[in-house]
């Protein structure tokens, strides 16, 4: 962007189909500009060309028509003092049906109690056009959603407060985008107490537990826990929520579960389409994302009613064939590519790693 003093975002992160689009002009400085000339383009070329006087702080209504169809727009603003051209910059924003077309995934991860009054992520949601925003660990325990009272401790004993969480629903609507509640599918605390029969074991009969903190419960349907968490699930829905998280940590990929007073062996490949699908069932209006933690199990959930794929690149376990010291980047665009040839749906995609020992010098050329 040329420096003109103002920057250019739109108002929401994307729009449906019918809404108004508007873009915001906000001044970064000092300048002489008083008008300016806003031209879309498209891949087949210029849409449209409207000029309009300038002052701080403006909102530009464009033509109703441009969101009567789906579509991408890059947008050129150009800035002048009368006749004489100062600069200039871009943005851009889209129209869709819905947001599972074109997801772009973005996160919020804190929520205290100072949280609730702040709003300076609304504007980088716009600027960056993320619209689909997940709120990591947003609640108060695995197994139990939402506390007695508004303010809590995490398990991992951080302080939030369900105002906040509620404020930052209200704001991720406004700037056009969906939230979206983060919930494991088989992480319990208090809840392995009450139903021990739940827990997946090892082989020698103790249960799988995740970071000293976290049972690992069995999901398959007819199951105490498989209850619970769908309860759950239900709870965050109804407080406003847009959809699901549905996460999993990659391992184990079987387990032993209790069927029928004896210990078998359970694949949790298939377990998870079927948690998927009847979720889906009960709040058909709602979006769902499942983690395919290193493309797994992408072959099983890809027959489900998710409406979204989401894979987390986890660099542990991708780096392990490169002295623990050189992560293959080249994995990434391939377990994309593998996700795509599974479904024709969104595919998001997270990377866990140590950026700054990772990364390598031509990651450009890479990616």
């Amino acid at each position: 962007m040329e420096n003109t003093g103002f920057y250019v975002i739109p108002n929401k992160t994307q729009y449906e189909i019918g809404e108004r689009v508007w873009l915001e002009i906000k001044k970064t400085g000092p300048t002489k500009a008083n008008h300016v000339i806003v031209s879309l383009f498209t891949y087949q070329g210029e849409n449209l060309k409207m000029e309009c006087t300038l002052e701080q702080g403006v909102y530009i209504p464009l033509a109703e028509s441009i969101s009567e169809k789906t579509g991408g727009y890059l947008v050129k603003i150009e800035f002048f003092q009368k006749t004489e051209k100062l600069g200039s910059c871009y943005t851009a924003f889209d129209v869709v049906n819905c947001w599972t077309e074109a997801p772009r995934y973005g996160f919020l991860s804190s929520f205290s109690e100072e949280d609730k009054q702040k709003e300076e992520y609304q504007e980088f949601f716009r600027e960056m056009h993320l619209n689909v925003i997940q709120f990591y660990d947003w609640m108060y325990r695995h197994d139990e959603f939402y506390p007695e009272s508004d303010i809590y401790t995490d398990i991992m004993g951080r302080k939030g407060s369900m105002t906040a969480v509620a404020k930052k629903i209200e704001g991720v609507h406004a700037c056009g985008a969906k939230a979206i509640a983060y919930g494991a599918v088989y992480g319990a605390e208090s809840f392995q107490e009450e139903h021990p029969e739940c827990s997946y074991r090892y082989d020698n009969g103790e249960p799988m537990i995740f970071i000293d903190k976290i049972w690992l419960m069995d999901i398959h349907r007819g199951t105490a826990w498989r209850k619970r968490i769908l309860q759950e699930y239900g709870k965050a829905l109804e407080k406003g929520f847009d959809g699901v998280h549905m996460d999993q940590y990659g391992d184990p990929k079987e387990a032993l579960i209790l069927e029928n007073g004896k210990y078998v062996i359970r694949d949790l490949a298939d377990d998870f389409g079927d948690l998927i699908n009847e979720t889906k069932e009960k709040y058909p209006e709602k979006q769902l994302i499942f983690n395919a933690v290193n493309n797994w199990p992408v072959d099983s959930v890809k027959k489900s009613r998710e409406d979204c794929i989401y894979i987390e690149v986890w660099s542990r376990i991708y780096s392990a064939a490169c002295n623990g010291n050189n992560f293959r980047f080249w994995r990434i665009p391939s377990s994309i590519g593998r996700g795509r040839k599974c479904s024709d749906r969104g595919i998001l995609s997270g990377q866990l790693q140590n950026w700054g020992t990772f990364v390598p010098k031509n990651i450009e050329k890479i990616l």
